[in-house]
């Protein structure tokens, strides 16, 4: 039994039925405007690319994006692209979609001050970005599978941190001093704080905005994909290395200790999936060669 510093006699529900008032009268009205977006950017598919071409065309900060992607891309020819449809073709769909997914994650995470043991809104980006963008890669390199549901999923998947950080600074503050021990962890400790944990935050949000149920079934099982059903295991697994390799392996992209699945979970997940040390170098000097393309502020 998880030891909490709220009053036990408020049930688990109603204490993440009080957050999401909280969260409410908070009227986060940027956070709303990006999940629309984000909700926007995943129904957009190949027969409908002019629609996300006109949806970047809309925003100046992910148009200039997209064109400094596209002519970084191109830098052998003396021709530049100057318009956001011939950034769609040299670049291709898959790579516009991330970049536009990607550029709205940014606008929810940038802006905090706090940057104790790596936790900030900033680092909190960089991180679901690395997670999403190496959980693509493992999917398309191991399983020839495009990805497109899992970079959400890895976008996501801390989403009730960014949350707590927004919503309920004054406990932020306290997290950290818990997860200063060597033995904490993230779940135990939003829970011992909230009531509930930031997986479980996550996951009412994206109810609240009517995501696909898979993409929260992803999320809930990030740090134990074998408890979930078994035709999501396989990229619940994937998110779960991905989010690891992130944290010890590309340091700069985790958000600190205690904050990813414990090593047997992941050693089982890469056994499971036949993902050998060989392996795991070559998804990482790619993932390396993808980052580089990214403006990681």
């Amino acid at each position: 039994m998880i030891n909490t510093e709220i009053d036990e006699n408020y049930s688990k529900d109603i204490l993440l039925a009080q957050a999401f008032e909280r969260i409410q009268e908070e009227n986060i009205a940027s956070l709303s405007h990006l999940m629309n977006d984000i909700i926007e950017i995943i129904n957009c598919n190949q027969t409908n690319a002019q629609d996300l071409t006109v949806y970047i065309q809309r925003d100046p900060a992910l148009s200039a994006r997209v064109l400094r992607e596209a002519n970084s891309m191109q830098n052998y020819s003396s021709k530049r692209i100057s318009n956001i449809v011939e950034a769609v073709i040299w670049l291709g769909f898959d790579t516009i979609k991330e970049l536009a997914l990607s550029q709205r994650t940014v606008e929810a995470f940038d802006g905090s001050e706090l940057d104790k043991n790596h936790f900030s809104r900033n680092q909190l980006w960089k991180h679901s970005v690395g997670v999403a963008t190496m959980a693509k890669l493992i999917m398309r390199m191991e399983f020839a599978d495009s990805g497109d549901f899992i970079y959400v999923a890895g976008l996501l998947h801390d989403f009730g941190l960014l949350i707590i950080d927004q919503v309920f600074p004054e406990k932020v503050q306290r997290i950290l001093e818990l997860m200063e021990n060597k033995d904490a962890h993230i779940l135990k400790v939003t829970e011992q704080v909230f009531g509930f944990n930031h997986i479980e935050l996550t996951n009412m949000l994206i109810d609240s905005w009517n995501f696909p149920k898979e993409l929260k079934m992803l999320v809930n099982h990030s740090f134990n994909p074998f408890l979930i059903e078994e035709d999501l295991r396989r990229e619940a697994m994937v998110l779960t290395i991905a989010d690891h390799f992130c944290t010890v392996h590309e340091g700069n992209f985790g958000i600190g200790p205690g904050y990813a699945a414990d090593n047997y979970i992941v050693s089982k997940c890469l056994k499971e999936l036949k993902i050998y040390q060989y392996t795991a170098r070559s998804i990482m000097d790619e993932f390396k060669k993808k980052i580089k393309s990214n403006d990681f502020r």
